[in-house]
Formats: C-alpha cells, sequence, structure tokens
C-alpha cells in the first residue's frame, strides 16, 4: 500500500489516499512518534513529525474514519462514470442506489456506528478526549438582551458537531448528483445512448423525444423519420452503422429525408464527454508558463499550448521539414538548429 498525492480534481486519488491512511494509520502513529522522539532525525525531521503527532486527536480519528466511508462508497461510481465502455442507464441505476445508500449512511444508527469504531481505534492508541471547556455563563444584567458575542454560543459535545459536519458532507454531495444528473442531463443522456447502434437501446423513441424536447426538435417530423429509419436499418442488418460517429455520417448523407435526426446526432457529437480537455489545458498551461518562462507573447504562449496539449500531432511532425522551413523563414539567424 503507497500513499498517493492529493489532487483536487481526482476523487479517485483522494479516496485510495484515504483508504491507505486509514488502514496504516497505527504505523504512521507510531512511525511519526519514533521521529518525534529521535535523535538520530534532522531538526526539521522531528519538527515536522511532532507538528503531525500533534493533529492525531480524536476528533482527527472520527472525520477521516467518517470521510473515508463517504469516498469509498461514491469510489465505484465515479470509476464508471469514467468508464471508456460506459453504459448510460447502468450509471443512472448506480447513482440512485448511491444516493439511497447516502441517505441510509446519515442516518443515526450509521453515524453511531462509525462514531463507535473510531472510538475503539482511538483507545487501542491511546488519544485521550479533549477536556470539555468550561461553560460561559451569561452576566445576569445581560440576561434580557441580545449579545453577539462568544459569550452567548452554547456549547456543544463532540457527538454533536461529528454528526452536523458529516452530514453536511454527505448533503453537500446529494445536492451536487441531483444538480449534475437533473431530469434534463439524464434525458440528454439516454438519448446519447439511443443513438448509439452498439447500444440495447438503439432508436429507442421514448428517450430520443426527451432528448429532441431539449433542444426544441420538431417531435411530429421526428417520429416520422424514426419509424423510417428503424425500416432502413433493418434492411442494412448487415452493412449498419457501428458506432455514433459511423451513424451520423451514414445520415447526413441522407440528411434531406431525416433533417430533424440529423441535426440531434450532430448536437450529440459535440456533446463533450468529459472535461479531460479542460483538466489537460490547466496542466500543459502549468508546464509551458513556469517561473523561468512567464513572459512570452500570447501567440508563442498559444503555439506551445497545442504541441503540449495535442502531443499525439506533435510526434507525428517531420523535425527536418521544421528545420528547413526555419531557415528558408529567418536566413540570418544565429541559431544553429542543424
Amino acid at each position: 500500500m503507497e500513499l498517493k498525492s492529493i489532487s483536487e480534481t481526482r476523487w479517485a486519488c483522494q479516496a485510495s489516499m484515504l483508504h491507505v491512511v486509514c488502514k496504516r494509520i497505527k504505523c504512521i502513529y507510531t512511525l511519526l512518534y519514533k521521529v518525534s522522539h529521535s535523535s538520530s532525525d534532522s531538526s526539521d525531521q522531528i519538527v515536522d513529525a511532532r507538528g503531525l503527532i500533534s493533529q492525531f486527536k480524536p476528533t482527527f480519528i472520527r472525520l477521516i474514519f467518517a470521510l473515508q466511508a463517504v469516498f469509498q462508497l461514491s469510489k465505484a461510481t465515479s470509476d464508471l462514470l469514467q468508464s471508456p465502455q460506459l453504459d448510460y442507464s447502468e450509471a443512472l441505476t448506480l447513482l440512485d442506489c448511491l444516493k439511497d445508500d447516502l441517505m441510509k449512511m446519515r442516518k443515526k444508527s450509521s453515524l453511531e456506528a462509525m462514531w463507535g469504531k473510531a472510538a475503539s481505534l482511538c483507545q487501542e492508541m491511546g488519544l485521550e478526549e479533549e477536556k470539555k471547556k468550561r461553560r460561559k455563563k451569561l452576566p445576569l444584567f445581560l440576561k434580557n438582551f441580545l449579545v453577539e458575542s462568544p459569550a452567548e454560543k452554547e456549547e456543544v459535545d463532540n457527538y454533536e458537531t461529528y454528526c452536523r459536519t458529516i452530514i453536511a458532507v454527505i448533503d453537500n454531495i446529494l445536492s451536487e448528483i441531483d444538480r449534475r444528473f437533473s431530469n434534463e442531463n439524464k434525458s440528454i443522456i439516454l438519448g446519447l445512448r439511443a443513438f448509439a447502434p452498439e447500444s440495447s437501446t438503439f432508436l429507442k423513441k421514448e428517450d430520443i423525444l426527451s432528448f429532441a424536447q431539449v433542444y426544441e426538435a420538431d417531435t411530429d417530423d421526428l417520429e416520422i423519420e424514426l419509424k423510417n429509419m428503424e425500416k432502413v436499418m433493418k434492411r442494412k442488418e448487415n452493412d449498419k452503422p457501428s458506432s455514433l460517429l459511423g451513424f451520423q455520417k451514414y445520415v447526413s448523407s441522407i440528411a434531406d429525408a431525416f433533417f430533424e435526426l440529423n441535426r440531434l446526432l450532430k448536437i450529440a457529437c459535440t456533446i463533450p464527454v468529459s472535461t479531460c480537455t479542460c483538466e489537460r489545458s490547466f496542466s500543459t498551461l502549468r508546464l509551458v508558463k513556469n517561473y523561468l518562462r512567464n513572459t512570452m507573447v500570447e501567440k508563442k504562449l498559444k503555439s506551445l499550448m497545442v504541441l503540449g496539449i495535442h502531443k499525439r500531432r506533435s510526434k507525428n511532425l517531420d523535425l527536418d521539414n521544421i528545420v528547413k522551413k526555419f531557415d528558408e523563414l529567418y536566413p540570418k539567424s544565429r541559431i544553429q538548429l542543424h
């Protein structure tokens, strides 16, 4: 088991990191304790170890175990949504199951079970509970007044704080799932699946009509086109397109008879499947424009970004032709590329 580097955009990395930490937390605590009391290690290592070991409190143990349970529960759904062989209907079913599991996790019985598991581990590691602070009392002359100071804040026990924190995390995940996979987005996902010739719901009328309503297509004409296309596909059983792009190319060749279907297929082909392109652009920008190359004109930056983002095209370039073209454009240049 190895600790993976933390990535803000990679859910799988965070889930794996939390899994390893929870499995090896006793070993990590023992190692930090030995380093903090060692005389052979450097002073910087000792200071870092003491700073980390000071964070090992019952509150930290409870929260990290609760987060590990949430992340591991949602990791399977995250992996399925990123799979190249994604089955949209199965993904939506798994999302509904994930929402049900998260709703069960925020119940009192589940929270008490996670609390008890972390409490038993704290006892094994010898971590003591923090002493409760003495509750501040208001002076008698302020009893009937509204006081906007720490004196009026009511102290709560650790269990109530723990429950509020975990429930807030779970509710945030549930709200994001509802936002990202709304009824409109589900219609788009099922519509994309219905356009793929290899799917089991190919040319399913209900899914395509729901997709068409999102993009304001003429559903009356589309119904007629779907009936005709089903007949065409039955006759082309041996020569049927094998992918969404192939199906779109075939329909575009007879677009006069299938105007609405061709329009929706163009939309389906241009919908991005993920945010990988955006993430790749930001990652490349960090490599290209660093501290030593911080001042460059926009044209040069764009050119370097294109070469960095589209690496496959860059590797297929003929470097000898590039050098010859450079010599033709800049014959008096002192830069020798030969």
